[in-house]
Order: C-alpha cells, then structure tokens, then sequence
C-alpha cells in the first residue's frame, strides 16, 4: 500500500535523523577522553577531535532537530501548551542546548589548549580537572539527552493514538 508523503512525514524524518546524528557521538566523548589520558601523546588530536565533532555534527544536528521539532509540532496542530510532556521536553532541550553551548564546548577547547601549552610534556593539573568537569558535564548531558528521548518516546498523558 503506497504510503503519500506529507510535511508531518517529511519533518520526523528530518527530526529522527538529527537525533541520530546528534546522540551517536556523545557516547564516544567519554571514550575519546579516557584514550588520551592513557595515551599522552596523541591527546591533542583526541581533544581536537572532540571540537571536531561537537562544532560540525553533534550541535548542528542539535540545532536542525529543534528546528525540525518546531516543524512537526506546527505541521501536527499541536499546541504545546496542553502537552506537559512536550513543554518539559522543550524546556530540557534548551537546557541541553546552552548547556553544550555554554558548558561543554568551551570546557573542550580550553582542553585542547592546555594540551598544546604542554607541548608533550606533562599535562597541567588543570588539564586534570577540566577532564572532570567534562565527564560532570557528559553525564549530565546524557541524562538530559536520555530524558528527553524517554519522554518524546512515552509522551506520558498523551492521547493514544
């Protein structure tokens, strides 16, 4: 049975895709910190790297799910004042999002330049601590991430159907 396309259609697909784009590569972060710990030498490129993806995948991809969000819920009717799901979910969105912004990226960059300062030689002890800052940070990310995909998941008190 042909299936016909619609805007609705057309701004999930959008809005999936971001969000796949967006949470895969956060679960690496926490894997790109703990190799170059272990792994001094190369810990410049991971800290780059880490720029790398959070500025070119994971906070545009951030941005086009929102702006995705906006369309589904424009193109569905949806009046996200009846939906306390969908403002709660909207309220951490933008928590997450300035927190990524505000927190995360800058904490990764002010990393990668502790790293260069030290030219191969021992790493600062305020390396060390931005390194737990960006694992505080991580985690509470993920646990905005997680909450928000649960609830868009559940939409508790959501009509069925």
């Amino acid at each position: 049975m042909p299936t016909s396309w619609s805007w609705f259609t057309f701004w999930l697909l959008v809005h999936l895709l971001a969000v796949a784009v967006a949470l895969g590569p956060t679960f690496v972060f926490p894997l790109i910190i703990r190799l170059s710990e272990r792994r001094p030498r190369h810990a410049v490129f991971g800290k780059e790297l880490d720029v790398l993806i959070q500025t070119r995948l994971v906070l545009p991809a951030l941005l086009v799910a929102g702006l995705s969000g906006i369309g589904l819920i424009v193109t569905a009717n949806v009046d996200p004042a009846g939906s306390e799901w969908l403002l709660i979910s909207l309220g951490l969105y933008a928590v997450l999002l300035a927190f990524s912004v505000a927190i995360q990226l800058p904490a990764t960059r002010r990393a990668v330049v502790l790293l260069r300062d030290a030219a191969g030689g021992d790493p600062s002890p305020k390396l060390a601590a931005v390194n737990r800052q960006l694992r505080r940070a991580g985690g509470v990310l993920s646990i905005l991430f997680l909450s928000i995909l649960v609830l868009m998941i559940w939409r508790p008190g959501a009509a069925v159907g």
